[in-house]
């Protein structure tokens, strides 16, 4: 009886350490390092599969969103669950949704640029903060919307996803 007990005591206390010692599966380390990746999910017509006509706010991500030395894609998953997780858990740069995609906790590492009003819901373009180049992309997107709404970019894009 002593050694069951003393046998199941080792294992507990086998059991704590190793599971004390388990590496993080999630880290703070950005998973890209040789492209910019604009994370989104499919809202028809403004984001959509197809990569020939992806969509209003996919082509305005790749307008806006401006790398010096490494390119830019936008990646369409079926569901903003995916998105999310891409996003946050994976430290990705930026994303496009609504602020309900998002737990209050995750909107504090996330800086919102407002993209499109449809009906109640504005679509922003979030940069995380926790990756390194989402704060530096942040402020050069905002100047490049700004341009291409002055110069009619904006609005020729949505005439052609019929939004206008």
């Amino acid at each position: 009886m002593k050694r069951l007990i003393w046998g199941t005591m080792l294992c507990v206390l086998l059991g704590v350490h190793y599971a004390v010692a388990a590496p993080e599966r999630v880290t703070a380390k950005p998973i890209e390092s040789n492209k910019i990746t604009v994370y989104a999910y499919k809202v028809e017509p403004l984001i959509r599969l197809d990569e020939a006509k992806p969509g209003f706010l996919a082509e305005v991500a790749k307008l806006i969103v401006k790398h010096p030395n490494l390119p830019v894609e936008v990646e369409v998953s079926p569901a903003p669950i995916l998105m999310k997780y891409r996003l946050i858990q994976a430290v990705g740069v930026c994303g496009i949704g609504v602020d309900s995609d998002f737990s209050p906790d995750d909107l504090k590492n996330l800086a919102g640029l407002p993209l499109f009003q449809a009906g109640e819901k504005t679509y922003k373009l979030y940069f995380n903060s926790l990756n390194p180049q989402g704060p530096i992309l942040q402020s050069s997107a905002a100047g490049l919307l700004d341009g291409i709404k002055r110069d009619g970019t904006f609005e020729v894009l949505m005439q052609k996803y019929g939004l206008k």
